[in-house]
């Protein structure tokens, strides 16, 4: 007898949420199936919709379950890739219909961003793009975005030196940890339908899967081999705590780099330390290595890297000086340079175990010197260095000089360093002459000559002078002694003097300078003497003060020659010089502001006034063709003078005579004012361009005519014209006074004024109101401009900028290849000599038509022919002779520079004027010495001042010395062949 029942089944389960699962990791969920019949029943649990069946283990997957009986089913899951799932399980009991239960899960994995470059980064950022542009949310595990901004916004610690490339800090981090989880599902997709990641699941007990699921590049560049270590710094930015490890391709990378942590938690970070001291050999280096995280991806880090270290190379290794005189310095340029691809920094310390070349102890020269002795180069730079030797005895002195580098440790090639030193050696002979007895005042020729012979027994040519007789020497002391050039027993170095040539130019100059300031204070005084005596007539009071006048301009001018060092730059290239003009108001800041420019760029300074004195004191042929040229045109000016004075005297009443404009006699031609500038153009100051500061010369007084030699004088040369503008004229609103009454009644408005200066004093209730601070006034106050300086100086202004526009037109004509347009002074000339023409043929044409009429008219009243012949009058006209054009050769158009015009506020305040103009200004483009050829070896002398002044001996008229030149020689000869002769002659006789 059995019992007959209907199937009760129930799954009480019909939802199962995983959670977060880690992507390589098992998770197990039970689901109960309960019998709640008196009938047993089979069950079996499907999976044919689920979309990847091999993530799931149901344990068990089918039976039976008896009467009133419960059995769990546990249902594993390994998501396999760190991604969402939502799929259907189906649990079939007895007939029934499937029970289906909902499965959800989130596999994740570890995320790590490193702090570095990613490689392929095109392929990165496109599929980053992409995945940005599909609007799909991240669905991976991350740590918060407050989180997020604390890691990537902090300070990297412990980030090496500054040779290492910038550092790449993820800009999205969010979107950069999504793709690489999109790549790390593909990878292991793959491998799945492989079957690969189930066998490495069931073969490997920790849950390794080989995935490289992101790539960096760390480039260190270029390094140097000794540095202690750099370091990369990477974040993990899942929530999950990890272990890392490092696994490196090839064994002999194995030493290199190590992690500062082997557990990294959320939101933190560590650190890859590079070691580079484990590195032995050197040049470039390719070094992956992979960081691997334990249950999750592996993350490949290619470190490169050029390993090296600084070293310097000499042009010559062995500089040989050779023979030098004791007294002087040779000098040897060398070039250096670094070729390694890092920074060099090196040093010279040359010790010193020989004796110096100074007379004093404290003053010590030493023999071998290095200029610069130390410097910093970058990769591939060069350097020129100057080497010198001094040497203080005749030896032979060989030293080895090597530079202490930065940062390098094995030894350094060096230079070694030669020379020998030398001295003059005179030999006389014989040491003694025994002359004859002569009676006084005897002729030349019957004196006794006796000739001793001075051998030069040394290499260099010298010049011997003789104390006795030559005082050429005691003047020369004298310049040395008052020469500011000396600092305490210190030499100076001076070109070699030659044999026979002239003393050095500059000392002499200052010499002279300062024995005309001496000159001109002395006659100074004595005409402030004179000056202040009672009785002193007005004419000669006047030219005293004129005289006083002169005298106090070129005392200053001197002091100023005296203060000027000149600089001395290399020269710039022509079509690269720069002159400036700068005009302007008399004391507008010009001169503040050349000087200023003068420093920044080492520009010399030229003015125009001081042109011809310059010419004059460097004794230049222009100067003196200048001077001579003046000095007839004043004698042409007291001729006039002398005429304009029989003229006058000659004048009826109520006549005049017109007085004679001085300043003409003093103007020269513009030719002999190009010849001036271009001998000061020539100067060493001028190297770099110049700067004209005053445009103002009595001997070119129009300012286009200037502005014309200075254009044509530079020539390929740039010039810009700086000119300030006049400041606009200041509204000030007129005030009507009205007049007070006589009675002294106060106005209205007055008495309210009062009133409201009274509160301002006291409050409403008589309390103080403390008052406002005063403006302090500005230093620099603003030239108050009248009406007739604001229409001189516009005037100006206009007349400059139109000639500035023309040069401008004709340098741009001229570089365009085309003839520019002539000046508006040559063509109004042209046309005042064209007109001339016309008026003579005008005047040629009247005389032909009045010869045409006279002749009609005697025709007339002459009488009827008689048969005789008579002579023909006709009125003679001279025939017009057309002047031949001549047939002008075609002008050579000169090169010229760019013609600029800068106008700026005319600034009152000194260090804004000059901050104004100096971003307007180009710096001159100094060759560079290092692409250039070495100089040759200069050779200078050591110049020392006279301890103390000689005494002038007393002058020895009783001998003679005289040098074999060439006619005293023969004469010398001939008196002594006679000699000889006459000896013969008394032996024979004899």
């Amino acid at each position: 007898h059995e019992e007959c029942d209907e199937v009760a089944q129930k799954v009480s389960e019909e939802q199962i949420d995983f959670g977060e699962v880690p992507y390589n990791e098992k998770a197990t969920k039970a689901i109960p199936i309960e019998n709640k019949g008196k009938v047993p029943f089979k069950f079996f649990v499907s999976l044919e919709l689920v979309e990847r069946p091999n993530i799931f283990s149901i344990d068990p997957q089918s039976g039976i379950i008896e009467k009133e009986d419960t059995k769990n089913i546990n249902i594993s899951w390994t998501p396999g890739i760190p991604d969402e799932i939502n799929e259907k399980i189906l649990v079939y009991c007895a007939h029934m219909q499937p029970k289906v239960i909902q499965v959800h899960g989130i596999g994740t994995f570890p995320f790590l961003l490193f702090f570095a470059e990613r490689c392929e980064r095109e392929n990165f950022m496109k599929k980053a793009e992409e995945l940005e542009k599909s609007g799909r949310k991240n669905v991976c595990c991350l740590v918060p975005q407050e989180e997020m901004q604390r890691i990537f916004s902090k300070k990297q610690e412990g980030a090496g030196s500054s040779q290492i490339s910038t550092i790449v800090r993820p800009q999205n981090p969010e979107l950069e940890a999504e793709v690489d989880r999109n790549e790390l599902c593909k990878t292991l997709l793959t491998k799945y339908h492989a079957g690969m990641v189930v066998k490495a699941h069931a073969q490997d007990k920790k849950n390794k899967v080989d995935v490289v699921v992101a790539r960096y590049t760390y480039n260190f560049g270029n390094i140097v081999s000794n540095l202690k270590s750099q370091r990369i710094t990477f974040a993990n930015v899942g929530k999950a705590h990890t272990s890392i490890g490092l696994n490196w391709k090839k064994k002999e990378h194995k030493d290199m780099a190590s992690l500062n942590s082997s557990k990294i938690g959320p939101g933190e970070t560590a650190q890859l330390k590079f070691n580079l001291q484990s590195m032995k050999s050197k040049g470039r280096m390719e070094i992956p290595i992979c960081v691997e995280v334990r249950g999750g991806p592996v993350y490949e880090v290619v470190f490169y890297a050029n390993i090296t270290a600084p070293e310097l190379s000499f042009s010559s290794s062995l500089i040989n000086f050779e023979d030098v005189l004791i007294g002087h310095r040779k000098t040897i340029t060398v070039r250096f340079e670094n070729e390694k691809e890092v920074e060099c920094i090196w040093n010279f310390a040359i010790k010193e175990d020989v004796a110096t070349s100074a007379r004093d102890k404290k003053e010590a020269i030493p023999v071998f010197s290095i200029t610069p002795n130390s410097g910093r180069l970058v990769n591939r730079q060069k350097i020129n260095v100057d080497i010198t030797f001094v040497p203080p005895n005749k030896n032979t002195f060989d030293v080895q000089v090597a530079p202490t580098i930065d940062k390098s440790k094995g030894k350094q090639p060096g230079i070694k360093l030669k020379g020998r030193g030398t001295d003059i050696s005179l030999s006389i002979s014989p040491k003694e002459l025994d002359l004859s007895t002569h009676f006084p005042y005897v002729a030349m020729n019957s004196l006794e000559y006796k000739k001793f012979n001075i051998h030069n027994e040394s290499n260099v040519d010298l010049e011997v002078y003789c104390l006795e007789f030559d005082k050429q020497f005691l003047k020369e002391e004298k310049m040395l002694m008052a020469s500011k050039k000396f600092e305490g027993q210190k030499p100076i170095y001076v070109p070699v003097r030659e044999p026979g040539g002239e003393f050095w130019k500059d000392i002499a100059e200052e010499f002279d300078r300062s024995s005309r300031i001496a000159q001109r204070v002395k006659r100074l005084a004595e005409i402030e003497t004179e000056l202040a005596a009672e009785e002193i007539e007005e004419s000669t009071a006047e030219e005293l003060k004129k005289e006083k006048e002169d005298l106090e301009q070129a005392k200053l001018r001197d002091e100023a020659a005296d203060r000027f060092v000149p600089i001395k730059q290399e020269k710039v290239q022509e079509e690269k010089k720069l002159n400036v003009a700068v005009l302007g108001w008399d004391k507008c800041g010009k001169t503040t502001l050349c000087n200023f420019l003068s420093d920044e760029h080492k520009r010399g300074i030229i003015n125009f006034s001081q042109l011809l004195q310059w010419n004059i004191e460097k004794g230049t042929e222009a100067g003196k063709n200048a001077q001579t040229y003046l000095e007839g045109k004043e004698k042409e000016l007291e001729t006039a003078k002398l005429e304009r004075e029989k003229r006058v005297k000659k004048l009826k009443k109520n006549e005049t005579e017109p007085v004679i404009n001085e300043g003409l006699y003093k103007i020269l031609p513009k030719r002999m004012m190009m010849e001036l500038l271009a001998n000061r153009l020539k100067d060493e100051d001028c190297n770099a361009g110049s700067i004209f500061d005053s445009l103002k010369s009595e001997n070119c007084n129009d300012i286009t005519d200037i502005l014309d030699v200075i254009s044509e004088t530079i020539g390929i040369q740039n010039l810009r014209v700086v000119m300030m503008q006049i400041p606009p004229k200041k509204e000030v609103p007129v005030l009507e006074e009205k007049k007070e009454e006589v009675s002294g009644e106060i106005s209205e408005k007055k008495e309210e004024k009062v009133l409201a200066e009274e509160k301002k004093e006291g409050g409403e209730d008589g309390e103080e109101i403390p008052q406002e601070e005063k403006k302090e006034e500005p230093i620099y106050k603003e030239k108050e401009w009248t009406e007739e300086e604001r229409r001189q100086y516009l005037d100006y202004f206009a007349k400059v900028e139109e000639k500035v526009h023309e040069l401008y037109l004709r340098s741009l004509a001229i570089k365009e290849g085309k003839r520019p347009e002539k000046p508006k002074k040559e063509v109004k000339q042209e046309v005042k000599e064209e007109a001339k023409k016309e008026e003579k043929k005008g005047d040629i044409k009247e005389i032909k038509k009045e010869a045409k009429k006279n002749a009609k008219e005697e025709s007339k009243q002459a009488p009827k022919p008689t048969g005789k012949k008579e002579a023909k009058v006709e009125a003679k006209v001279e025939p017009v002779v057309e002047e031949k054009k001549e047939e002008l050769e075609p002008e050579i158009l000169q090169p010229l520079g760019e013609r600029l015009w800068l106008s700026i506020k005319m600034i009152y305040d000194p260090v804004k004027l000059c901050n104004e103009v100096l971003p307007n200004i180009e710096k001159p483009e100094f060759p560079d010495k290092t692409k250039e050829p070495l100089p040759p070896s200069r050779l200078e002398k050591l110049l020392y001042r006279p301890r103390e002044a000689r005494e002038i001996q007393a002058p020895r008229s009783q001998f003679i010395i005289l040098t074999p030149k060439k006619k005293l020689k023969a004469k010398v000869e001939k008196v002594e062949e006679n000699k000889v002769e006459e000896k013969k002659a008394e032996e024979k006789k004899g």
